[in-house]
C-alpha cells in the first residue's frame, strides 16, 4: 500500500513529463509538415468557440477589368500561397474571401455571415470587431475595434486597399468602374474608423493597392475527454501528495 501511495505523489511529475513531450514532438511533426504561417487560437475565443482571420493581403493587384469575383478570389488566395500556405490546427486554411465590391454585390454578402455574431481576428489575436453586423462593434458599424493592419504572417501595413464598399457593407457604386476612373472607393489599412473602407474615392482599375482578406469560419479546438481526465488525475494524486506531506511533518 505505501509503495502504491508514493507512486501515486509522483504521478503528477509523471503526468506533466509526459505531456510536455508529447506537445513537443506535436510541435515538431506540425513544424516538418508545414512551412507556411500557423495561425493560432486567438485567447478571446473559448474552446468551441467560432471566428474569423482577418488581415491585408502581402501583395497588390490591378482592378483592370475585373468585373466578376473570380478574379479577387483567385487574387486573394493565390496571396497566402506566397507564404507557402496558411494552416490552422494542423489544417490547411483554404476559401479565403476578398472585402470587395463588384458588380452588383455587396461585400458584406460576399464574405457570409452577415448579421452573425462570429468575431473578426487578426493573426496576432487582436479582436477587429465583435460581429458581422451594424450594430456597434460590428466589421460594418463604421467603427472597428482595431484597425486592420497585418498580413497574415504579422507585417503591418498601412497602405490604400481596394474596398468598393460603403461602411455597412454594401457596394459603392458612386462612378463604379474598374476600366475607367477616377471613381472606385478605397479604404486604408489601419484605420478604425469607418476610412478602412472609405479612405477615398479616387482608385483608377490600373493602379495597384492591396486587398483585404477574410478567412471561412473556423472553430476553435475542443480538448479531448482524455486530457481532461489525464489532468484531474494530477490535481488528485498531487492534492494527496500535498496531504501526506502535511501528515508525515
Amino acid at each position: 500500500m505505501k509503495r502504491f501511495l508514493n507512486s501515486c505523489a509522483r504521478l503528477p511529475r509523471v503526468v506533466i513529463s509526459i505531456g510536455l513531450g508529447l506537445t513537443a514532438f506535436a510541435t515538431l511533426c506540425h513544424t516538418a509538415a508545414y512551412a507556411g504561417i500557423t495561425l493560432t487560437t486567438p485567447s478571446g475565443v473559448a474552446p468551441g468557440g467560432t471566428f474569423r482571420f482577418i488581415g491585408v493581403t502581402a501583395t497588390t493587384t490591378d482592378a483592370a477589368g475585373w468585373s466578376t469575383y473570380t478574379n479577387w478570389d483567385n487574387f486573394v488566395n493565390n496571396d497566402t500561397n506566397t507564404y507557402g500556405g496558411v494552416t490552422y490546427e494542423g489544417q490547411a486554411v483554404t476559401g479565403w474571401l476578398p472585402v470587395v465590391g463588384v458588380g452588383t454585390t455587396n461585400p458584406r454578402d460576399h464574405i457570409g455571415g452577415f448579421g452573425t455574431n462570429v468575431p473578426f481576428y487578426m493573426q496576432n489575436g487582436t479582436r477587429v470587431a465583435s460581429s458581422a453586423t451594424t450594430s456597434s462593434g460590428g466589421l460594418w458599424s463604421g467603427s472597428l475595434q482595431s484597425g486592420i493592419n497585418r498580413t497574415l504572417d504579422g507585417t503591418q501595413k498601412t497602405n490604400a486597399v481596394w474596398t468598393n464598399s460603403n461602411t455597412n457593407g454594401t457596394i459603392n457604386q458612386s462612378g463604379f468602374s474598374w476600366d475607367y476612373g477616377p471613381g472606385v472607393m478605397t479604404g486604408r489599412s489601419g484605420q478604425s474608423s469607418g476610412q478602412w473602407l472609405t479612405n477615398a474615392l479616387n482608385g483608377v482599375g490600373s493602379n495597384n493597392n492591396y486587398v483585404y482578406t477574410v478567412s471561412p469560419v473556423l472553430t476553435a479546438p475542443v480538448p479531448e475527454p482524455s486530457t481532461y481526465a489525464m489532468a484531474l488525475a494530477g490535481l488528485a494524486c498531487g492534492g494527496y501528495s500535498m496531504f501526506r506531506r502535511r501528515r508525515v511533518r
